[in-house]
């Protein structure tokens, strides 16, 4: 009873692997989704576009340096035993010196420094009359722009324009990722078009060699002549030859499909959703509407010409003299007795105070005049651009636009002539049966509506890729897609 108990579940166990070994050699199946998912997951060209868009974030970064803290010390220490021509300097001296200084711009365009110095002299000479001398010193010095770059004008807008292109160029890397949705999108319903194809061919074979199948029982009896047996059989060869041919075409589709989405090449995939035709309510004003709202080139131009307007303003700036308002503040001790010495700093028994303005006025100033009116071409370019990018949305969106509703009318128009061709095969073949058909009528009608079918996958697909390229000239795509950048 035992034996018998372990060979049937042995037999068991052995269907069970064997079932387990089929499923994970299935093909891994995809809806159109889930294949642009993974495209935007593990797809090159996204993890490239991802990280070129980092690399041009960093320089809003690099120009915030410009408002960076600098630490600067210095150490240095001497000793001078060199022989003089004079008793009064001394024939030894020893030298200690200290410095810490910090340096920062200001949003305000002033230049700030705050140090601190700590100088130590000894000498031999009699004539020195503090020895050793001890001397701290603290002092802040400032520099304020009051008329070029005043209050910062020029530094905070130099880190507005880099903030600006940085925009447009992230707008450049959310084009490349669209345009791999579009073409992953695509390549998919291609492969779902050649799918439904070798289905239709695999159907019609069956059909033929139903017929021929029917021909040669006719033939062995002498119902028909030779030619129709040689018809029905040409007629199954040239079936399964284009279901071949159609089924190598389908793993080329899908060997591109494979390598959009960066799928492992050693597995297969399938395609799960089918062509299917639904009409479109839609208008060309609403599709112009959200082109105006969503064109990512129609929002660089609008950009750009902030960009222009922001340089305009920076040139007219520095048209004008360099004044700046210079301000010093130093106090300082000196004493043998260091506690003493730090004592008098604190105090502010010892101070020194400075102000004053320097002015630069260049007398022709072509630089600067040559670099304003350039700029003031250059928003007049970024103007007529802008104007450009408008003509251009509506020329490529109302042809995307015909385009999708011409294939909406084709799909429609084909559906109905195969549903007709279908009807007069199924009467022609009860023709056949009865025998007032001939096989020539049978062959001929099949291929129609083999045809007919072909035509009607092929109208889909087209209207799939006008409907793709549609909504890629509306650039909406990415955002049913929740990309990182």
């Amino acid at each position: 009873m035992n034996i018998y108990k372990f060979i049937i579940g042995s037999i068991l166990l052995l269907f069970t692997t064997t079932d387990v070994i089929a499923q994970e050699t299935q093909a891994k199946e995809f809806s159109v989704n889930e294949a642009i998912t993974y495209a935007l997951e593990n797809s090159f060209e996204v993890h490239l576009a991802k990280l070129d868009f980092l690399m041009n974030e960093t320089d809003i970064q690099i120009s915030e340096a410009i408002f960076d803290t600098f630490l600067y010390g210095e150490y240095s220490y001497s000793e001078d035993n060199l022989q003089t021509a004079s008793d009064v300097t001394g024939a030894e001296g020893l030298q200690t010196n200290y410095n810490a200084q910090i340096n920062k711009k200001l949003v305000t365009g002033t230049d700030v420094s705050l140090g601190y110095s700590h100088n130590r002299n000894w000498t031999d000479s009699a004539f020195v009359s503090v020895n050793p001398a001890n001397e701290d010193t603290l002092y802040v010095d400032a520099k304020q722009p009051m008329m070029q770059n005043v209050l910062g004008y020029l530094d905070r807008r130099k880190l507005t324009i880099t903030k600006l292109a940085v925009d447009n160029a992230g707008l450049d890397e959310k084009d490349k990722i669209e345009d791999l949705i579009a073409e992953v999108e695509k390549a998919y319903w291609q492969a779902a078009a050649r799918q439904e194809t070798v289905r239709i061919l695999d159907d019609m074979l069956k059909k033929a060699e139903e017929l021929h199948a029917v021909n040669e029982k006719n033939y062995d009896v002498g119902r028909i002549e030779k030619v129709d047996f040689i018809a029905s059989k040409a007629n199954v060869l040239g079936r399964r030859n284009d279901l071949e041919k159609e089924k190598v075409t389908l793993k080329n589709s899908l060997a591109t499909l494979k390598r959009l989405m960066n799928f492992d090449d050693s597995m297969d995939i399938m395609v799960r959703d089918k062509l299917i035709h639904k009409t479109p309510h839609v208008t060309f004003e609403e599709c112009l509407k959200v082109a105006i709202d969503n064109r990512r080139d129609y929002k660089k131009a609008k950009t750009d010409v902030k960009i222009k307007e922001v340089t305009l303003q920076m040139k007219s700036n520095e048209r004008w003299p360099e004044v700046d308002l210079i301000g010093s503040l130093k106090m300082n001790g000196i004493n043998s007795n260091l506690s003493s010495m730090t004592k008098m700093v604190e105090d502010n028994s010892n101070t020194y105070y400075y102000v004053g303005v320097e002015v630069n006025v260049p007398i022709e100033n072509n630089d600067a005049l040559g670099n304003y009116k350039k700029a003031q071409y250059g928003k007049e370019h970024a103007l007529v651009w802008i104007k450009d990018v408008e003509r251009k949305i509506i020329t490529e969106v109302g042809n995307a636009y015909r385009d999708y509703m011409l294939y909406n009318i084709l799909v429609e128009q084909l559906i109905e002539v195969s549903t007709l061709q279908k009807q007069k095969l199924e009467e022609q073949t009860k023709q056949f049966d009865y025998g007032r058909s001939s096989t020539k009528d049978v062959i001929d009608y099949q291929r129609e509506y083999l045809l007919a079918q072909i035509e009607v996958v092929l109208g889909m697909y087209n209207y799939e890729q006008s409907r793709v390229e549609l909504e890629k000239q509306l650039n909406i795509l990415l955002d049913r897609y929740e990309v990182f950048l």
